[in-house]
């Protein structure tokens, strides 16, 4: 994570990057996210910004590929845990310290899952590129 400031040009990259992923975050909180696709977008690509700042530096496509299956797994774990936790929640008592517990995880998993699919689109076009990338400069290409 710290290579991505390593060398001046990476820094810059990566605070590029991080400005880019606030204001799109701002963007995303003024324009609304609750059942409004421009919203929701701006959020998604506000997170892309995000993964993008730590992995500009990649040169390999292993790295990126190890991303996309890691978010698809995460993805899957996170939204199992949510159903999880919500109906645990559901079968406690409303009032109690523990139901509130649970409904506070199942948010948070929500909310870690919402990354997942920017960090999969991140992982997997980053992986292709760098492949193609790799092919075209040892002349394998077809």
């Amino acid at each position: 994570m710290l290579r991505a400031f390593a060398t001046p040009r990476d820094r810059t990259v990566s605070v590029i990057l991080l400005v880019a992923c606030g204001l799109l975050a701002i963007a995303a909180a003024w324009t609304g996210i609750s059942d409004n696709p421009p919203g929701i977008l701006l959020a998604f690509v506000s997170i892309a910004a995000l993964v993008t700042a730590f992995t500009h530096h990649w040169r390999r496509a292993r790295p990126f590929g190890i991303l996309a299956g890691g978010a698809l797994a995460a993805l899957v774990v996170l939204f199992v845990l949510t159903i999880l936790f919500d109906i645990s929640a559901k079968k406690m008592s409303p009032g109690g310290l523990p139901a509130g517990v649970l409904r506070a995880l199942s948010i948070g998993c929500m909310l870690a899952a919402m990354a997942c699919p920017s960090a999969l689109v991140v992982g997997s076009v980053g992986g292709l590129v760098m492949l193609v990338r790799g092919r075209v400069r040892s002349g394998t290409a077809a």
